[in-house]
């Protein structure tokens, strides 16, 4: 699902300029491709350079698949529950593809971590060094403002972080994880100590404690026989 502003535009019945035509679309019509989104996203810096390593997303992905304090259980129960109305009420397929009528803005969690992550941890639990790290940009907007992503396995963390302290922690979920025995273990054992759930909120799923989060970690792409 791409450009929301325009999506938005549409669903409140305005006119919308694309690509040098002006469409009125019946609000009725609209479809969604995700069932939920984040209601803020990140602060960007337009202007800011950026590099070819650095870990690109679409504004739908910002949060879409991250680490939640356990603090915030009930209002996680809540969001959830939104999302889980959202597929049961209000989605059909369609050529093959779930599309939505409405989506669920999530607004109950506005700080992920209760208490941010210490950076230092996190990198020794990836297993890392700080120059494998880079930024993170969105799609056609520009940097995110003390973004970070590093990869480990076949995937990407990132996210928000000031100095030492990690404020905001995503998964990308583009890649089958892959990662080894070791690294896996040691990173769901980070999160187990941090006392983190780990969310996919478009599908409602929820990787609960130490050993689904190691399973999910060491998923691999099978190989076509």
């Amino acid at each position: 699902m791409k450009h929301l502003v325009v999506v938005f535009a549409l669903a409140l019945g305005l006119s919308v300029s694309v690509a040098s035509e002006t469409k009125t679309i019946d609000p009725k019509t609209l479809s969604f491709s995700l069932a939920t989104i984040n209601d803020t996203l990140p602060t960007i810096e337009p202007e800011a350079a950026s590099g070819a390593r650095d870990h690109v997303i679409q504004e739908d992905d910002w949060r879409q698949f991250e680490a939640i304090s356990r603090a915030f259980d009930d209002e996680m129960q809540e969001e959830l529950s939104d999302v889980r109305r959202i597929f049961e009420e209000k989605s059909k397929t369609s050529g093959g593809h779930r599309v939505f009528s409405e989506i669920h803005i999530r607004k109950r969690i506005a700080r992920p971590l209760s208490t941010p992550l210490i950076w230092s941890e996190l990198l020794a639990a990836i297993g890392t060094q700080p120059s494998s790290v880079v930024g993170v940009r969105l799609q056609r907007q520009g940097m995110v403002k003390d973004g970070f992503s590093v990869r480990v396995g076949q995937f990407t963390l990132f996210g928000i972080r000031h100095d030492d302290s990690v404020d905001v922690l995503c998964f990308d979920f583009t890649r089958t994880p892959g990662l080894s025995e070791a690294e896996a273990e040691s990173l769901a054992s980070f999160f187990e100590k941090s006392q983190l759930i780990v969310v996919h909120w478009p599908s409602a799923a929820v990787l609960k404690d130490k050993r689904a989060l190691f399973n999910y970690l060491r998923q691999t792409r099978e190989k076509k026989g």
